[in-house]
């Protein structure tokens, strides 16, 4: 901590487990990270699905430095890492479901929060449902059989943006083409 001479702080360097988590969902914050992760992956970076949550991202994307393989990533406030475990349906390169973050600028850190109020007005509900997350992908609900159950009308990225009572047992989702 670094005070003045009269005690103010001036700034304060906590370690990571004690500082404010951020709220992820939070459209500059999403669009923040989404930023690093275009750097950490490189401009030609290719993802197939990006879950974006509370408090993490998960990312299913090409391996970066082994073109035409698949692999989930995690990504926190701690950083990105690998997971060891995948669905078999999330392992097969698929190169017709996979985007770059470039096109999924339509839903710009502006659009994302109008999409956003726009989907509680949709569902017709208030304060007692918050976003639960924010999936981006060629079309929502993959099966195991590669389709997906809500397919992209016209092939391009969908934002689906789930919403969820606090006891978790009440939900809507809305998912826009851009």
């Amino acid at each position: 901590v670094e005070l003045t001479t009269d005690g103010m702080v001036r700034a304060a360097n906590l370690p990571d487990a004690r500082k404010p988590k951020r709220n992820w969902l939070d459209p500059a914050t999403t669009w923040q990270t989404l930023g690093t992760v275009g750097e950490q992956f490189g401009k030609n970076a290719r993802f197939a699905e990006i879950i974006v949550s509370r408090d993490s991202m998960s990312l299913l994307a090409e391996v970066p430095d082994t073109p035409g393989t698949m692999r989930d990533y995690n990504a926190n406030d701690r950083g990105i890492t690998a997971s060891s475990m995948m669905m078999p349906w999330d392992a097969e390169f698929r190169p017709e479901r996979l985007f770059r973050l470039e096109d999924i600028a339509f839903f710009s850190t502006e659009k994302l929060g109008e999409l956003t109020a726009r989907t509680f007005t949709r569902l017709q509900v208030g304060s007692e449902m918050a976003v639960a997350r924010y999936t981006f992908s060629i079309g929502q609900l993959m099966s195991p059989d590669g389709s997906f159950m809500v397919p992209s009308p016209d092939g391009k990225v969908t934002l689906e943006i789930r919403l969820e009572a606090a006891d978790g047992w009440k939900g809507g989702r809305i998912t826009y083409s851009s």
